[in-house]
């Protein structure tokens, strides 16, 4: 299953988002992390779409569940709103489960110093049927509290690659190895683009 890195703990602010960086660390899309959640909220006047599919098998009972995700900028991006819509099939049965609407606040934008920092809070309304598994039949709620940082060079590796190692990592480790796998990738491709390759002379 895909991991969402939570911490329950209540977060006030007391005033706006600090030490916004005005040129990004890395190029390109940031915000592009679907195995943990990532802390960029999107830039005013972009809007995201994200559709996640999650299939898995226990007991012999087969179960695919689906989400979609919207993110929209709220005249700046120092706040996000969005909303996620999931959706569960189970042998026999489907059927939503319950929705969340999220507020997200962009706390620190990454600098050289400081990590992106964006916490999350989520209104769980229950749509789903209790009954069948698809909800829990009471309104709740989630705190997230992510963080981001830039560690190094943007990861390289083209898509065929990148899949295999997603493969192989969750059949040899389940999600860590899925999280793994790019960077033991980018790892081995480094290091082997540094082995010297000699020709060898033929004799005349």
């Amino acid at each position: 299953m895909f991991i969402r890195i939570l911490s329950r703990l209540i977060l006030f602010f007391a005033g706006p988002a600090v030490s916004f960086a005005t040129q990004p660390l890395a190029k390109g899309i940031q915000d592009n992390s679907f195995l943990v959640e990532e802390a960029y909220n999107q830039e005013a006047g972009v809007v995201q779409h994200i559709l996640n599919v999650l299939m898995t098998s226990k007991a012999g009972q087969k179960e695919t569940s689906t989400s979609f995700t919207q993110e929209w900028p709220i005249f700046s991006q120092h706040h996000q709103f969005s909303y996620t819509v999931p959706h569960t099939f189970v042998e026999g049965e489907h059927g939503f489960e319950d929705i969340r609407l999220n507020y997200r606040f962009q706390a620190l934008m990454e600098a050289e110093q400081n990590p992106a920092f964006a916490p999350r809070f989520t209104l769980v309304v229950p749509i789903g049927d209790a009954d069948k598994g698809f909800g829990h039949d009471r309104l709740g709620y989630e705190i997230n509290l992510p963080f981001s940082k830039i560690v190094g060079d943007r990861i390289q590796n083209p898509f065929w690659l990148t899949l295999l190692g997603l493969i192989l990592g969750e059949r040899l480790m389940g999600v860590p190895g899925m999280i793994l796998a790019p960077v033991i990738l980018h790892y081995v491709k480094l290091e082997t683009s540094q082995i010297e390759v000699k020709a060898i002379e033929k004799p005349e």
